[in-house]
């Protein structure tokens, strides 16, 4: 898992990298600010096509391994390809040869997303996989998180070149690790579903049937919706920060990025402890008041520059009341990140979690490209407003559906039949 997490960090860390240093890469490359945006946007744009590619190969346990390997070999080439652009980086060239980096990152995308709640079903107890998703998932977050300011840091006191190369070595490290280790399973299953999941063969019948099940499943649906929806437009609106905080200090918009970012890192490990300890997995519950709280802080913050509603900021604020406020947002839908992932294996089982985590993710990367589409002509003072918007209508979603938890319930029902059994053969001795 840590091998996974490292991997799944740089592979964020690469989709970031020009987007805290928006001007100084236009400069770099002599290019346009939409440019710059689109170098963002090829994450979403190469996910949606290769995603039902890589659920497939997901389905099973060999198959995770050659997908997270596969996936290794195109962060790899995402890190190293884009520094031939800087042979001669005003070129007419140049800007494809990143593009095609780009790209090639943004297909391992799938694979680090999707991934995650499969690992925790392979590898994890019933009270350890929330944790497990949460650490391999929120890993990626991370990496955004320090993508902001190391960007930010590091084209200020290396240039943009080393940079490009200190970002490149990381990714080679990252490859080797996973090549050198990543089995495909743990010597012996940690729960009964983990052990059918081991013992399954996948196939494109399985497939089809997987995709028929969750389509029959509303509550499912609705969280795909509501979930993705709300991940999605805050990736985008958090690749806008430079623009959304136009008149602040390029260093410190550097600083509220990754505030705003690690906080959700936090958040989402924290998530994982409390519902697999003290909360037994009442996701929904959860999510419903992190939703409540986030739009609350959501409205606070869109008042406090101008908006739609008013052309001067309706609070009072300064700079650290701006970053305190996006840091408890950060932190708020960080902790709902893993919570989404988990609650669809719940309300989908026994459909694979590859499935389900793909279609979450999938749904999340469209939101993610239509709001960066959309970003690009929408005045600035309207995207704060648009984005809290969005979160209320998906906390009233959110409302409607309906709790299951049919893999929890699964391993329970094996365990008391285990330990009846356990208790017979003792009264017979």
């Amino acid at each position: 898992m840590g091998v996974f997490s490292f991997l799944s960090f740089q592979q964020s860390l690469l989709w970031i990298t020009f987007s805290p240093i928006g001007p100084q890469t236009q400069l770099y490359y002599n290019c346009s600010e939409g440019a710059v945006n689109l170098l963002l946007a090829w994450g979403p744009i190469a996910y949606i096509p290769t995603v039902f590619i890589v659920c497939y190969t997901l389905g099973d346990a060999v198959g995770v391994r050659r997908s997270v390997l596969f996936g290794a070999g195109l962060v790899l080439l995402g890190g190293t390809v884009r520094l031939l652009a800087s042979i001669d980086p005003k070129s007419n060239w140049a800007l494809y040869v990143v593009s095609l980096s780009q790209i090639f990152n943004a297909i391992a995308g799938p694979i680090v997303m999707a991934a995650p709640p499969k690992l925790s079903a392979i590898w994890f107890s019933p009270d350890e996989r929330t944790i497990a998703t949460s650490i391999s998932a929120s890993a990626n977050n991370l990496g955004t998180a320090l993508g902001f300011i190391l960007g930010t840091y590091l084209e200020q006191t290396i240039g943009i070149f080393w940079f490009l190369v200190f970002e490149g070595a990381l990714s080679v490290l990252a490859a080797l690790c996973i090549f050198v280790y990543f089995p495909a399973s743990p010597p012996t299953p940690p729960s009964p579903s983990a052990m059918a999941s081991l013992d399954e063969k996948f196939s494109l019948l399985d497939y089809w049937e997987d995709i028929k099940s969750m389509a029959s499943a509303p509550s499912f649906l609705l969280l795909v919706l509501v979930g993705g929806w709300q991940q999605g437009i805050f990736a985008a609106w958090q690749g806008l920060f430079a623009y959304i905080l136009k008149g602040y200090d390029s260093l410190l918009i550097g600083w509220i990025g990754t505030a705003n970012v690690f906080a959700g890192w936090i958040g989402s490990i924290l998530a994982g402890v409390f519902m697999d300890k003290v909360f037994n997995h009442q996701f929904k519950e959860a999510l419903v008041f992190l939703f409540l709280a986030g739009s609350g802080f959501l409205i606070l913050f869109t008042l406090s520059f101008p908006s739609f509603i008013s052309p001067l900021p309706l609070v009072h604020s300064d700079e650290w009341l701006v970053i305190l406020t996006l840091t408890v947002i950060g932190f708020l839908f960080g902790c709902a990140y893993p919570l989404f992932y988990e609650f669809a294996v719940e309300l989908t089982y026994p459909t694979r979690e590859a499935s389900s985590a793909s279609l979450f993710s999938l749904s999340n990367n469209i939101a993610c490209l239509i709001a960066l589409e959309a970003g690009g002509s929408i005045p600035a003072t309207w995207i704060n407003g648009i984005v809290s918007g969005s979160v209320i209508i998906c906390f009233g979603l959110l409302l409607l559906v309906k709790s299951e938890y049919k893999r929890s319930r699964k391993d329970a029902t094996a365990d008391q039949e285990t330990t009846s059994l356990t208790n017979s053969g003792t009264n017979i001795n």
